[in-house]
């Protein structure tokens, strides 16, 4: 089988073959073709083809280390965010500044977890439910790498003209939780911008993805619950702004049942992003392998890790540039100078994977399930 490589400047991601392509059996014939979706303006490195490696974000200095990595050690696909092992807090606890974190710096750590078509799982908390064991609802969102706002469905979105997509967890309750508030217009972090976004003193949100899906709603500050890096039974609290959605249009993540994705967690450049509003527990550094699922449905465990305590692993990664951009939400962009199949070189040019006025340029994107790549004339090779 031919390989697949991605040249970035700095050194090349090799595809494991299972990852490269698709394979199948139709009329008898068995056949496999290229695991890569077309695109009219945007190179994406997606989920698929990350699987099996890995990445370390240093969004400080603005590098990407990567390297190949096969995790084997299993889990199920089921919840496991452990139970918080604290009483239920007073009201008066409960009264938190936007962005405060009970969190210590670089204590957060999130299990993750792998479902159909290559899609990326963080495990996370969120609410704060008096006289419930554990006192937060858990959640599966998609750890995206493309996107700055975490969402996930909120109460409003059953009400007459709104959409729903199916999940399996109760869409979260935000009139119930003790410790969810509505953003203000006024708060001061600034990040009820533009202006048109205020409507009746409260931020709302609209988010567009790539694929013309999008997702509408409120902004609102809520506890949400992290695993630990002090003890595997412990849940660090952390005020997070996120996404409170009310209509979804396009997103289809509940058109197969069961469907345990309750929303996204965004984890881009941008002000909203949960990276970006962590700095203290993640300090500017974070790293994900993207498990391989197996035939029986189980998945290696796995876990995203910020800043400390990502480990230190034996050998050598290969680095590249994340390229830095001026905007209100920044991928991570990469300078991708060509790719190759089978060790021939495809002979790309430069310019259909560059940021212009017309293309996108080439990012790394873990909430993409495949790679996307600009469909090509013949006549530009």
């Amino acid at each position: 089988m031919p390989t697949l490589s991605f040249h970035l400047e700095g050194g090349d991601l090799k595809v494991k073959l299972e990852n490269a392509y698709d394979f199948g059996e139709a009329r008898n014939y068995k056949y496999f073709c290229l695991a890569m979706m077309r695109s009219n303006d945007v190179t994406i490195i997606g989920a698929f083809q990350q699987m099996n490696q890995r990445f370390r974000f240093d969004t400080r200095g603005a590098e990407l280390s990567f390297g190949p990595e096969v995790l084997t050690t299993l889990h199920s696909t089921q919840l496991h965010l452990p139970r918080k092992n604290s009483k239920p807090r007073s009201p008066n606890q409960m009264r938190r500044r936007y962005l405060f974190s009970d969190a210590k710096p670089e204590s957060i750590r999130q299990k993750t977890n792998v479902q159909r078509d290559a899609i990326f799982l963080v495990e996370v908390g969120i609410g704060t439910f008096r006289n419930a064991t554990p006192p937060y609802i858990p959640y599966l969102l998609v750890f995206d790498t493309g996107s700055d706002l975490t969402w996930t469905q909120c109460e409003d979105c059953r009400k007459p003209g709104n959409q729903c997509f199916n999940q399996t967890q109760p869409i979260f309750p935000n009139t119930r939780s003790a410790s969810f508030r509505p953003l203000p217009c006024t708060e001061p972090l600034r990040l009820c911008l533009p202006a048109t976004q205020c409507r009746g003193g409260t931020c709302t949100s609209l988010h567009n993805y790539n694929d013309n899906s999008s997702a509408r709603g409120i902004l609102g500050c809520e506890s949400f619950g992290f695993g630990s890096t002090s003890a595997a039974d412990r849940v660090e609290l952390v005020r997070l702004v996120f996404g409170c959605v009310i209509d979804r249009r396009g997103i289809r993540f509940g058109t197969t049942q069961p469907n345990s994705i309750a929303g996204v967690m965004g984890s881009a450049l941008g002000p909203l992003s949960m990276i970006s509003q962590l700095r203290q527990q993640t300090d500017d550094h974070f790293s994900y392998c993207i498990p391989q699922t197996r035939n029986d449905g189980c998945v290696p465990r796995s876990l995203l890790r910020f800043g400390a305590d990502i480990p230190q692993r034996r050998g050598t990664l290969r680095s590249t540039a994340l390229l830095r951009l001026h905007g209100d939400v920044n991928p991570y962009y990469l300078n991708l100078l060509d790719m190759s199949i089978g060790g021939g070189r495809l002979r790309i040019p430069r310019n259909h994977f560059a940021l212009n006025g017309i293309l996108k340029g080439s990012i790394i994107d873990s909430g993409s399930g495949l790679s996307m790549i600009i469909v090509l004339d013949i006549g530009d090779f």
